[in-house]
């Protein structure tokens, strides 16, 4: 027992440069430059450490808030909207007008995706019930979607189903 803890006693505590501990953040996922920033900072890094490792990480190439952004909106855009997807992304420090322009771009109708969930996941709602009809309303506004685009999508949805 006293080998033991001896043997903790003379340990000397390995420590990381910002940089080195970015590049092992970096490793799990991407990351936004304030996500990769924040951090640093909450593991007590000095802000001119922080500045000098992300400068280095985004001249290599590492940290590119306009790849992330596309990245991130190409996973989500199945279940949410422009929206919520838009103010996540500015919630992890990415422009929002960059958001908006990639949104336009890689998300052209929220309507299909709506249209698509809906088959996913109310496929057997029944339009006569007004609680469900507001649950289902709600789900896709917490999503961030437009009610003009989920009206339009269920409206093409009840088409559809009436015709079987």
């Amino acid at each position: 027992m006293q080998n033991r803890q001896r043997a903790k006693s003379h340990k000397q505590p390995t420590t990381y440069s910002a940089f080195d501990t970015a590049i092992y953040y970096l490793t799990f996922r991407d990351r936004s430059r304030k996500e990769l920033c924040d951090k640093l900072a909450e593991k007590g890094y000095e802000e001119a450490e922080i500045a000098e490792a992300v400068e280095k990480l985004m001249s290599y190439g590492y940290i590119d808030d306009e790849r992330y952004a596309s990245s991130y909106i190409r996973n989500q855009m199945r279940a949410k909207g422009r929206r919520r997807i838009t103010m996540e992304l500015s919630g992890k420090g990415v422009d929002s007008e960059m958001t908006r322009e990639l949104c336009m771009e890689l998300v052209p109708d929220e309507a299909e995706t709506i249209y698509d969930l809906l088959e996913r996941r109310y496929g057997n709602l029944d339009f006569s019930d007004e609680g469900q009809m507001r649950r289902m309303y709600s789900f896709f506004a917490r999503r961030g979607f437009k009610y003009e685009d989920i009206r339009r999508a269920v409206s093409e949805y009840r088409k559809n189903i009436e015709k079987i």
